[in-house]
């Protein structure tokens, strides 16, 4: 298996100061003290203080059987009667935290974890209730379809200490002595706090009654600051409040500088390459990669969903989208597509309708893309999300894309209009 890094995706000045900040790696990819073998730690090896003065140390990902560890552990010569568990600890100094920012960790593991902070035990995925013992197995072995999600946990107030140094403790358990593979990675994040609601800025409000009303923003209207979107069940009251259920997505440059730093590199790219197709190119390449799992598109949509869950109905950055999940689907990466290639003086227009999946039941689901247009060219169709990072550019005007992009009412976005129907 692979794993990957990625997660588990305001104009308005009350909100800018409050989110501002990008989220802050604590420690990724950093030492841990372990212990595996035919050894056992005492019983207060998670708390803090513990002389670990026998364990080894190396950084993560940590393991055996896979291709992208940082340290490999050794099993001793019994392939089949590995030891069932591996513990690991670390410190780390925490700042004052300010009010509303929330800690995380990213836990990836096979097969099951328990997690202790401070001494104090926060999570237990994959592991039966009760005493946990050396010889105890996960509750499951992973199968290949679900190993490399990484767990997003949240680490309890009550169990930090901001302005000191804490101490996270985890032991890995597997589910059989002869598992073919071991693997611990985990990091933490501080994320910036977030605002509870969102109103439509006046700057923005006729680009967002366009979109909703059109479903689509043309190549001579940019994206402004202040700009939303909740998805195509957004609601806006007449006073300009956003609701969904889904997070409602902000584009705001000064406050946001994750996003600002996507779109210097694409105003760069626009000064270093002067062939358009190849600096088109090289801008899908660049949005796929922001937005899709090191391991495979397959984690998207769970890693956006556990942001959505979390903030349904509330602001989320563009650029911090990304800290929060590193995952983005049709939604996220045709927006930026926009913003990064009008950039990149690449005139982008963004679509949103319905994609046919031939065969499919039902006929079409919702789907968003662009429309790039080439100087002295064809306008040509990107889909970031459908055809990767070199997806094939098919001008607009081939008669392929009827059955495939689709208007709201299932009807074709390209080619001749469809004939009605006989009566």
């Amino acid at each position: 298996m692979w794993f990957s890094r990625r997660l588990f995706l305001p104009c308005l000045s009350l909100l800018a100061a409050q989110l501002h900040s990008p989220a802050e790696s604590l420690f990724r990819n950093a030492s841990w003290q372990y212990l595996y073998g035919p050894s056992i730690p005492a019983e207060n090896w998670h708390t803090p203080g513990f002389p670990a003065t026998n364990w080894k140390s190396g950084n993560s990902p940590l393991g055996y059987g896979e291709p992208k560890l940082a340290t490999k552990l050794s099993f001793g010569d019994n392939e089949d009667n590995k030891p069932i568990t591996a513990w690991f600890r670390r410190d780390f100094p925490l700042r004052d935290l300010k009010p509303g920012e929330r800690v995380y960790a990213l836990l990836a593991m096979d097969d099951g974890a328990a997690l202790y902070l401070n001494g104090t035990e926060i999570a237990r995925p994959n592991l039966p209730r009760g005493p946990l013992k050396p010889d105890t197995t996960a509750l499951r072995s992973l199968a290949d379809s679900n190993e490399g999600y990484y767990l997003r946990i949240p680490l309890p107030p009550s169990a930090l200490k901001p302005g000191a140094t804490n101490t996270l403790a985890v032991e890995v358990h597997q589910s059989d002595p002869a598992s073919s593979d071991l693997f611990f990675d985990l990091s933490l994040t501080v994320l910036p706090p977030h605002a509870e609601s969102v109103t439509l800025s006046p700057d923005a409000e006729s680009v967002v009654r366009t979109f909703r009303e059109s479903h689509r923003i043309d190549f001579d209207v940019p994206i402004p600051d202040g700009y939303i979107d909740g998805g195509r069940r957004m609601k806006l009251s007449k006073n300009g409040t956003a609701s969904s259920g889904r997070e409602i997505l902000l584009v705001d440059r000064k406050a946001d500088p994750v996003l600002n730093s996507y779109i210097t590199w694409a105003t760069n790219l626009a000064k270093s390459e002067p062939d358009a197709r190849k600096r088109l190119q090289k801008l899908v390449a660049y949005v796929h990669d922001l937005n899709t799992p090191d391991s495979s598109d397959k984690w998207l949509a769970a890693y956006v969903d556990d942001v959505t869950e979390e903030f349904a109905g509330k602001p989320l950055m563009l650029g911090a989208l990304l800290d929060h999940c590193e995952s983005g689907v049709c939604r996220h990466r045709s927006l930026l597509l926009k913003i990064l290639g009008d950039a990149a003086n690449l005139p982008t227009a963004l679509v949103r309708g319905n994609y046919h999946i031939p065969d499919s039941d039902p006929l079409s689901g919702a789907h968003a893309w662009n429309e790039v247009r080439l100087p002295d060219g064809p306008t040509l169709l990107v889909d970031v999300m459908h055809n990767g990072p070199e997806p094939k550019f098919i001008p607009t005007s081939d008669p392929s894309l009827a059955p495939l992009y689709l208007r709201e009412n299932d009807r074709p976005w390209y080619g001749p209009p469809a004939p009605k129907p006989s009566k």
